[in-house]
């Protein structure tokens, strides 16, 4: 989105083409366990973040990042181009 979006500065505005272009895998039953694995670790960053907004978690961001490359049947080379752009 930084590479297609209008910059405005530092600032992007974001229009539908962009937007549109995103790649969203739709859910299937071949991978609605995935989602929901990912549901919940979101859930429980929320939690955690409500009560204490410093809390570390990185350990569940990089647990729902295994999940997303799992989600998108990413390969090790693009999880490799991934992880090494963070």
């Amino acid at each position: 989105l930084y590479n297609r979006g209008k910059r405005k500065g530092e600032m992007l505005e974001l229009y539908q083409e962009p937007l549109s272009c995103i790649p969203i895998p739709k859910i299937t039953t071949e991978n609605k366990n995935l989602a929901k694995e990912i549901e919940k670790l979101v859930d429980q960053i929320l939690i955690v973040k409500a009560s204490n907004s410093k809390t570390d978690i990185k350990e569940l961001e990089n647990e729902i990042d295994t999940l997303v490359y799992k989600l998108y049947d990413l390969n090790y080379e693009e999880i490799k181009i991934i992880e090494e752009q963070k």
